[in-house]
């Protein structure tokens, strides 16, 4: 038996490692440069390049990139609970609220008014935008619930974009190559009951083998985790993708951090022993491994999720056989915030305290 404690779960900030090269830089000079509209961050062999106008960005080692870009993300693939998607009289239902998050466009949502500024004093990149949903931009042939919705709203309702609030990213790099990522969101107050609140990020493909040092060893949620303990835990990505019907899953609760690492040819990820330095226990799970480390820079621990697909892409499939795994990128989701599952299909809704609505998340 064991008991369980609360923990807030508001924090996006991260530290992203390119492996095993920050655990071994000497501390290098950090440089920024603007040039043609695109911003460098970089010290030693690392280097972050963000463009001006856009919140995406590459972290790179040498030429090899490690991070593809980053995107606010506020959707989720819904579960049963959340709606059946197969069950077109639901997208109107109160009592679910996926037909709510598709007229909110959360599903595709966008950023405008981009303000991007660079300072070498810092070594940072920062920029501001507002976030706006974008309703009917995705279609979903074969999805009945969201046939419905589409055929039974206007074109004027679809072909806008809803004001969601604000967004504000801030990106550093220190004298090892080591990349911070701070986010901040400023939701729209009369915002309830949205999926989650977090960001989207991507690796490469190759990066198969994964470890972590959060709440498992199975998939938990705010209101589902009194069977997870915190612990290092060792899989594979292929083991993500588990449901007939796919949806929402494999999230994990309290996460310090996510190592993702190429095969090596001898044998997997071992956990490692634990030492009362942090850097050595880093240190013992990566080894001389080829991959990246995203750590919490908080005592604030978020959620993360680890897959092939996107959620739209999930949303999108009827059944486990038409997914198809995205050849060149694995898909990390990092949430300050995500709505508990409740038990919607066959009973009471989330519970109003596993909710997520609009407010700051930092």
């Amino acid at each position: 038996a064991s008991e369980q404690f609360a923990l807030c779960t508001r924090s996006t900030g991260i530290a992203v490692h390119s492996l095993p090269e920050t655990f071994h830089q000497r501390p290098g000079k950090q440089k920024l440069s603007e040039e043609d509209s695109k911003f460098t961050l970089s010290s030693n062999c690392c280097r972050a390049t963000l463009y001006e106008g856009s919140t995406s960005f590459e972290y790179a080692l040498d030429s090899k990139t490690v991070v593809f870009g980053i995107r606010p993300n506020l959707f989720r693939a819904p579960t049963d609970n959340d709606a059946v998607k197969q069950n077109g009289d639901q997208f109107n239902d109160p009592s679910k609220p996926l037909g709510n998050w598709l007229r909110l466009g959360l599903d595709c949502v966008c950023l405008d008014e981009v303000v991007t500024s660079g300072s070498l004093s810092s070594s940072s990149i920062t920029s501001n935008a507002t976030i706006y949903g974008q309703p009917g931009k995705q279609s979903y042939p074969g999805i009945a619930l969201a046939e419905k919705l589409l055929s039974s709203v206007g074109e004027e309702e679809l072909n806008r974009k809803v004001h969601l609030g604000s967004y504000k990213q801030t990106i550093k790099i220190d004298d090892k190559g080591i990349m911070y990522v701070e986010v901040l969101f400023d939701l729209n107050e009369s915002l309830t009951d949205l999926p989650r609140v977090g960001i989207e990020l991507a690796v490469p493909s190759e990066l198969k083998e994964m470890m972590f040092f959060a709440d498992g060893p199975g998939e938990n949620y705010s209101d589902r985790s009194y069977s997870s303990h915190a612990g290092v835990y060792e899989g594979s990505i292929s083991d993500s993708s588990t449901y007939v019907v796919p949806q929402e899953q494999s999230n994990r609760m309290n996460m310090r951090w996510l190592v993702l690492a190429e095969p090596n040819g001898r044998g997997k990820l071992q956990v490692p022993k634990f030492s009362e330095d942090i850097k050595s226990t880093f240190r013992g799970a990566v080894s001389d491994r080829q991959g990246a480390m995203i750590a919490s820079t908080s005592d604030e621990m978020p959620q993360f999720t680890v897959s092939r697909h996107t959620d739209v892409s999930l949303f999108s499939a009827r059944h486990v056989k038409e997914l198809k795994d995205d050849q060149d990128r694995i898909f990390i989701r990092i949430d300050a915030a995500q709505r508990g599952l409740g038990s919607g299909s066959c009973g009471p809704q989330t519970l109003d305290r596993y909710k997520v609505n609009g407010g700051e998340y930092s």
